[in-house]
């Protein structure tokens, strides 16, 4: 997935970035980024209009990593985290208990987060939902 940098116009320009640094930001000041999985050129060479393809739900899902703690506070939001541990801690895959306890990230496509997932009954966009929520927090 990308970032397209979008002018306060509201048009892309043309530029495409796969993560928006402090010095990113900085470069393009006024801009916004918008996430996309390339640019499509309705122009010419010469005068190009680009305009952003959406990315679809499998580039979004390849590109949501939460921290430990994201993980944990977004199912604390919803009222999961103590299902999610109880889970953990009787799953017969010690490798669930060592992610969970010593995991620094979790991605949305891992075998992990796909199981814990399954395990609380969660459908694969309930899960995106809560993805979507915990790339938002900030410790």
């Amino acid at each position: 997935m990308f970032y397209a940098v979008i002018n306060e116009s509201g048009q892309p320009t043309g530029a495409l970035y796969v993560e928006v640094t402090p010095s990113v930001r900085a470069h393009h000041p006024g801009a916004t980024f918008e996430p996309c999985s390339r640019l499509a050129n309705d122009g010419t060479a010469e005068s190009p209009t680009w305009r952003t393809v959406p990315p679809t739900i499998e580039d979004l899902r390849s590109s949501w990593v939460l921290t430990r703690f994201q993980l944990q506070d977004v199912l604390a939001s919803a009222g999961l985290l103590a299902s999610a541990e109880q889970l953990v801690a009787a799953s017969p895959d010690p490798r669930i208990g060592r992610a969970w306890t010593y995991g620094v990230e979790f991605p949305r496509a891992s075998a992990t987060i796909t199981a814990l997932g399954a395990a609380l009954n969660l459908s694969a966009e309930e899960l995106d939902d809560l993805f979507r929520a915990g790339v938002e927090i900030e410790a």
